[in-house]
């Protein structure tokens, strides 16, 4: 089928997988992302084969940095974006700080935490579309790599 005919049923990657949350944007196989360099920010790019991501609040956010759950091993723990990075104790205290009212999309590679994606509690819908855009996404490129 061609590329217009999918365009019309909506049967694209671009628009079957499509959501956002704070910084974070699906698109299609992609995860775009907006990272601060100094004072400026880039828009970064980043295949979703092999991501998973995973909803939470404040609390739960501590309780996993605190148990390990952030790998800076070569390759795949490289932190790429979100607050987790080299001051995870300031996502920690940022989390008590706010009182829970902050929730948090832990995007992973392998099982090593490569960054967050953090927004008010009031948008859960919008996470949870963006963790379904995101993790089907990825599952369709393994589907279709094998």
């Amino acid at each position: 089928m061609g590329k217009f005919k999918e365009f019309m049923k909506g049967n694209l990657p671009e628009q079957r997988f499509n959501a956002n949350f704070g910084d974070g944007y699906v698109y299609g196989y992609q995860l775009r992302y907006v990272e601060q360099v100094g004072k400026s920010s880039k828009f970064k790019k980043l295949d979703t084969k092999g991501l998973t991501a995973k909803f939470m609040t404040g609390a739960q956010v501590n309780s996993y940095v605190s148990k390990g759950a952030v790998g800076v091993g070569a390759g795949a723990g490289l932190i790429l974006f979100g607050p987790i990075g080299a001051v995870a104790g300031g996502l920690i205290g940022s989390a008590k700080r706010k009182g829970g009212t902050q929730i948090y999309v832990v995007v992973e590679r392998e099982g090593q935490v490569i960054g967050t994606f953090s927004g008010d509690a009031k948008k859960e819908k919008e996470a949870m579309a963006f963790i379904s855009a995101l993790n089907g996404s990825a599952a369709e490129q393994e589907q279709n790599d094998a």
